[in-house]
C-alpha cells in the first residue's frame, strides 16, 4: 500500500471518485463519457486509488425496518498504545461497517449491523472478549438515521455531469415486510463480496458465489433496487474534509 501522506490526488482523480459516489456501480464507459475521457483510462485511475486502500466501494443493507437490521455505534476503550492494532482486528469482522480512531472519551468508533439485537449483543461480546488489548465497550443502538454515509460528496463534477450520472442509476423500491425478511443463503453472499468490493464484476460474483452469471445479475439488481446500498469512500486525509467530530 502507497503512503498515503504523499499520495496526491489530481482533478481526473476526484471526479472518478465524485462520479462513482453517484452511481456506485456506473459502467466505466458511462464514467468516461461523462468526464471526457477514455474508459481505459478512468478504470486505470480507479484501480490505482483501490489497490492504494485510498479509496473504495462498499455494500450494506438498508435501514428501512430495524426489525431486519439493526446498527449500533459501538465505542471501545484500548490498552495506550493498542488502538490500531486493535482497529486492525475488528475490521476484519464483516458486520463492523466502519472504524473511526478517535481522541477523546474513547479509542475507537465503531459502526455494527446484524439482523437483530439477539446477534448484536452474541457478536460484541464475541469481538471484545477475544480481541487482545480491548480494555471496555459501550455499545448504543440506532434508533433512528436522519442521514448516512453514501450521501456524501466531493465538489468535482457539475450539475450536467452530476444529472447524467444520476438518470443511469435504477430506481429504488421500497420492499414489503415480507420481501425484506426473505433473505437466504445467497442474498447473504452476495452481500458479504459486494462489502468487500461493491463494484465486483458479475462473472467474478458468479465465480465466487458458484452459481450462474445470470441468478446473480437477477439477485444483485433485485438487492440494489431494495435492499442495499452501496457507498464510495476517499481516505479522509484526501478528502478535503481531514477533520470529523462524533
Amino acid at each position: 500500500m502507497q503512503d498515503r501522506a504523499a499520495f496526491e490526488l489530481d482533478e481526473l482523480d476526484r471526479a472518478v471518485v465524485h462520479a462513482l459516489q453517484i452511481h456506485p456501480r456506473a459502467p466505466w464507459t458511462l464514467v468516461g463519457e461523462v468526464l471526457g475521457v477514455n474508459s481505459v483510462t478512468v478504470a486505470r485511475r480507479w484501480q490505482r486509488l483501490r489497490e492504494a486502500g485510498l479509496a473504495w466501494v462498499t455494500a450494506y443493507p438498508r435501514l428501512s425496518d430495524a426489525r431486519f437490521v439493526v446498527t449500533a455505534v459501538v465505542e471501545v476503550d484500548t490498552e495506550p498504545g493498542r488502538a490500531e492494532d486493535v482497529a486492525g482486528i475488528l475490521a476484519r469482522e464483516p458486520a463492523v461497517a466502519n472504524i473511526k480512531l478517535t481522541a477523546g472519551g474513547r479509542d475507537l468508533v465503531l459502526s455494527v449491523q446484524t439482523t437483530g439485537l439477539t446477534e448484536l449483543a452474541r457478536l460484541t461480546t464475541r469481538l471484545f472478549r477475544s480481541t487482545p488489548g480491548v480494555r471496555a465497550s459501550r455499545t448504543n443502538v440506532s434508533t433512528g438515521l436522519p442521514a448516512e454515509g453514501s450521501r456524501w460528496r466531493l465538489r468535482s463534477l457539475d450539475g450536467v455531469q452530476c444529472a447524467r450520472l444520476e438518470a443511469a442509476i435504477p430506481p429504488a423500491v421500497v420492499p414489503t415486510p415480507a420481501a425484506e425478511a426473505r433473505w437466504d443463503d445467497l442474498d447473504a453472499q452476495l452481500l458479504g463480496l459486494l462489502s468487500q468490493d461493491g463494484r465486483m464484476s458479475l462473472r467474478d460474483l458468479s465465480a465466487a458465489a458458484d452459481t450462474s452469471i445470470t441468478t446473480v445479475r437477477r439477485r444483485v439488481q433485485s438487492l440494489l433496487a431494495a435492499r442495499l446500498s452501496l457507498r464510495c469512500d476517499l481516505a479522509r486525509p484526501l478528502s478535503g474534509w481531514p477533520l470529523s467530530a462524533v
